[in-house]
């Protein structure tokens, strides 16, 4: 999949979107049917492995069929020490992200079995959906636009409020909505044996409330290229979502889902903070934009939970 990682980021900066769509609807095709066919052959699991397989492996061969770059065989010191000065923080940051985010698998798995484990990671898995839907939509679009207005503050300012609304807009009914309706979402996507995840669904879809806000502000401290100060602030998140996690884990499952609850909230306060510092956009301001999606979605909520009770 790196093999493509360049074509495909040139591509976003260029916000050549359509093209990325026509790569990933033909690679999805592709990779689904291999994939049920070696499900219905009798591989198991392997199927998955198969698909993920052919999913990288077609959606690379595409991009470098549509992408109109090519490496040259040329090294630069220069340009290394150029690039690694912005994304070296960046990976780090990334590197961070992906091992606190498995965190819990190793305390849920050692502390509470399998079980637990499997249940909380379908719930989490569930969760991501929308995520991913936002992120392919609007935060995909949001760095190269946020980068390109970087010297002028108040285009930039602009450009994150208005990002804001349109993304809580979207993300707060369906984290919302998920959250009541988690019960009857496990039952129809997965079947009745996997119920017991609909709880820590439910938990989980508050801490994905704010997931826009957390992006959007940090891709806002990239755009400015303050790749370094993003890592440290990550670094005190992750701190801070560790301590979380093991002080939830004493209540079980269910207090470690209830700790990203927490970490969701002290990051809003984090993220937002360096955007009031440059911007004059901090959580004050923020909350302004976003309350209102929010608390529209808690009446949408309220009144599908009350319909889901009388009449399920």
């Amino acid at each position: 999949a790196s093999l493509g990682a360049i074509h495909a980021t040139l591509m976003n900066k260029r916000l050549e979107f359509r093209k990325l769509l026509g790569v990933n609807i033909v690679a999805t095709a592709a990779a689904s049917a291999v994939a049920i066919a070696l499900a219905m052959s009798g591989y198991g699991v392997w199927a998955l492995v198969a698909q993920a397989l052919v999913m990288a492996t077609v959606t690379t061969a595409m991009l470098w069929v549509v992408g109109g770059w090519r490496p040259a065989w040329v090294f630069s010191r220069t340009t290394v020490r150029k690039l690694f000065a912005l994304g070296g923080y960046n990976l780090a940051s990334s590197l961070l992200e992906a091992a606190y985010s498995r965190f819990y698998t190793l305390i849920i798995g050692r502390w509470f079995g399998a079980r637990d484990l499997g249940y909380y990671s379908n719930a989490d898995a569930t969760r991501q959906m929308p995520t991913r839907f936002l992120s392919a939509v609007v935060l995909r679009a949001a760095l190269p636009m946020f980068a390109e207005a970087a010297q002028d503050r108040e285009k930039l300012r602009r450009g994150l409020q208005l990002s804001i609304r349109g993304t809580m807009l979207i993300n707060a009914p369906l984290m919302l909505g998920g959250a009541v309706l988690a019960e009857p979402l496990v039952r129809v996507l997965f079947g009745a044996r996997w119920l017991p995840a609909a709880p820590i669904l439910s938990v989980l879809c508050l801490a994905g409330i704010f997931y826009p806000l957390h992006a959007l502000n940090l891709h806002v401290l990239l755009a400015q290229r303050h790749s370094k100060r993003m890592f440290h602030l990550e670094v005190l998140k992750k701190i801070l979502g560790l301590a979380l996690i093991v002080a939830g884990s004493v209540f079980g499952v269910m207090g470690i889902a209830w700790s990203q609850v927490a970490a969701s909230l002290l990051g809003v306060v984090l993220n937002t903070h360096y955007s009031g510092r440059s911007l004059g956009y901090g959580l004050a301001a923020q909350s302004r934009d976003f309350l209102p999606p929010v608390l529209l979605a808690l009446l949408m909520a309220a009144a599908v939970a009350l319909l889901n009770h009388y009449w399920p």
